[in-house]
């Protein structure tokens, strides 16, 4: 899957299993500093590039690739 759609799905996955390996995988993506607790506003909510909260741009991006597969 494209990116953004992979980093939804690693961030759902750790929020529905709370699991390890979850987390590690979650850690990997560098959306934390090292030591920060995975909490949905820290990790859904802040400013990506361009001004636009993480989670629109995840949206955008699958509308995107929604839209390429009509």
């Amino acid at each position: 899957t494209p990116w953004p759609l992979n980093n939804l799905r690693l961030v759902r996955n750790f929020f529905a299993h709370r699991s390890r390996s979850c987390a590690i995988e979650l850690r990997a993506l560098n959306l934390f500093i090292q030591g920060d607790v995975i909490e949905v506003e820290t990790t859904i909510f802040p400013f990506d590039t361009g001004g636009v909260r993480r989670f629109e741009a995840w949206c955008t991006a699958m509308k995107v690739v929604s839209q390429a597969m009509l």
